[in-house]
């Protein structure tokens, strides 16, 4: 199939799938990983982890607090 990176234009996705958030992260825009387990990968540049939707709100505020 075909990569979600491919289908958007959106600056920021939220997805359950590293993968995809690492795709986005590679392509300059942010991934924000919603990790439903235990944690699996240390946050690096553009790629964030999220724990629960809270977690969600407080990088996507921090990324537009790091871009205006």
């Amino acid at each position: 199939g075909q990569a979600k990176l491919d289908f958007t234009e959106a600056h920021v996705i939220v997805d359950d799938k590293l993968e995809t958030c690492l795709e986005f992260a590679r392509a300059g825009r942010y991934g924000i990983w919603f990790n439903r387990g235990p944690k699996g990968h240390t946050a690096t540049a553009r790629l964030y982890e999220a724990n629960s939707w809270e977690d969600v709100i407080a990088v996507i505020d921090s990324i537009e607090g790091g871009t205006s």
